[in-house]
């Protein structure tokens, strides 16, 4: 059975189950419905890391490089270089395309001028 509910202060829900239970609303989505991956994209990756599908374990080091260090940029510089010296990041492009990709691809707690810094060492 399908139900549809519109309510002026919350979502429209059509084809799932509805339950409410003491007031606590709960909907289940029909299972034929899952969230596709997402695929990072960026000029930043070499052919070799797109064919060695390197992309989201880039992306997972360059995020985990951020976390617990007060010297941000220079931790991504850093990890920035390691995978450029691997082989699976262009290093031929300029700061503020590389600071501009970067931030496409993870959010960076910093402006371009502290990337700068420490990218054009």
């Amino acid at each position: 059975m399908s139900l549809f509910i519109q309510n002026n202060s919350g979502p429209i829900y059509s084809d799932c189950n509805i339950t409410i239970h003491n007031g606590q609303t709960t909907v289940q989505q029909p299972e034929d419905i899952t969230p596709e991956p997402t695929t990072v994209t960026s000029c930043l990756f070499t052919k070799k890391a797109i064919r060695e599908q390197k992309e989201a374990d880039i992306t997972a080091a360059l995020q985990r490089s951020l976390s617990g260090r007060n010297d941000k940029a220079r931790a991504v510089v850093e990890e920035l270089r390691q995978w450029q010296k691997e082989g699976y990041i262009d290093p031929n492009y300029n700061a503020r395309v590389m600071y501009d990709e970067l931030n496409k691809i993870i959010t960076l707690p910093f402006q371009y001028d502290g990337f700068r810094k420490y990218y054009n060492e």
